[in-house]
């Protein structure tokens, strides 16, 4: 349910945050002003839930590119929100989607980044054909026939 949550999430995200770069013109700021008000939430849902803080020393004990996650946030953030607004909102998201599939298979297929493998094998490699084709499907311009 989290993982549809976020999905669902994703979309409002972009069509909120690409609105507020064209209100105050300028994609930057609402990308900062965004992450302002996430790390504000989190911090708040983190303090109300009573999990207390890691000793600082096992920050100490990570690779340096686990912080690179919030590199990759910024880019999604800035980049929706000035993408967003160019060719919309579905439009956006549907690249999101295709770049995230690639990303996401040959990530687990490799085992990159700590993943665990799962090998892309023929039935994975036909799932992600799938998607890729329901997802030109919805970029598809409708018909004006009348098809509903």
């Amino acid at each position: 349910m989290l993982a549809v949550l976020a999905g669902v999430a994703v979309p409002i995200l972009a069509t909120i945050n690409s609105a507020y770069g064209q209100a105050i013109g300028n994609v930057h700021w609402a990308s900062l002003t965004l992450c302002v008000v996430a790390f504000l939430t989190i911090l708040v849902v983190t303090l109300a839930s009573g999990v207390s803080a890691p000793d600082m020393a096992v920050f100490k004990n990570v690779s340096w590119w686990h912080f690179l996650g919030g590199c990759f946030f910024a880019i999604y953030i800035v980049s929706i929100t000035f993408v967003a607004p160019k060719i919309g909102v579905g439009n956006a998201i549907i690249f999101v989607v295709v770049a995230q599939i690639f990303t996401a298979v040959t990530i687990d297929h490799f085992g990159l980044l700590g993943a665990s493998i799962q090998q892309l094998d023929w039935k994975r490699s036909l799932g992600v054909i799938f998607l890729i084709i329901g997802v030109a499907l919805a970029r598809s311009t409708p018909s004006s026939g009348g098809d509903a």
